[in-house]
């Protein structure tokens, strides 16, 4: 959600904070989750078991150890948050938050990195013109047969 640029000073800590405070309502009360609930080895295969995918917030709700008040409190706050206008303001703090980088993250440069390869689709205009696949790399062209 965030990338790897950089930020400096308290503006930017304090919206990081933000963008977590209102992920973290987003992510208990309306992003499900499926629960791995076992795990069966058949042979020399692994065959995971999920429960039905449900929100934090649901599950907490069916936990029978949870005091009146706090339930209460709970469904209170879920009751105050539209899923909308939340995930709005999510999306609305995270662009704040990246008009505050002081510098963007490391990028490779072109020269450096793979542009075509086997496995490209025909046609990709990033590829270079040629007979076969080529690739560029670390400022050389190298075929790939």
């Amino acid at each position: 959600m965030i990338g790897y640029d950089r930020y400096e000073g308290e503006a930017a800590l304090e919206q990081l904070n933000h963008v977590y405070e209102i992920l973290r309502l987003w992510t208990n009360h309306w992003q499900p989750v499926m629960k791995l609930v076992g795990k069966d080895r058949i042979g020399s295969k692994l065959r995971k078991r999920y429960d039905v995918a449900r929100t934090p917030y649901q599950r907490l709700r069916e936990t029978r150890g949870m005091t009146l008040p706090r339930r209460q409190r709970l469904e209170g706050e879920h009751a105050r948050l539209h899923p909308r206008a939340l995930k709005q303001r999510l999306e609305r703090a995270v662009i704040e938050f990246e008009r505050l980088r002081t510098r963007p993250a490391f990028r490779q440069p072109a020269s450096a990195a793979v542009e075509c390869g086997p496995l490209q689709p025909k046609g990709n205009p990033r590829c270079m013109a040629g007979s076969g696949p080529r690739a560029v790399r670390f400022g050389t062209t190298a075929s790939w047969s």
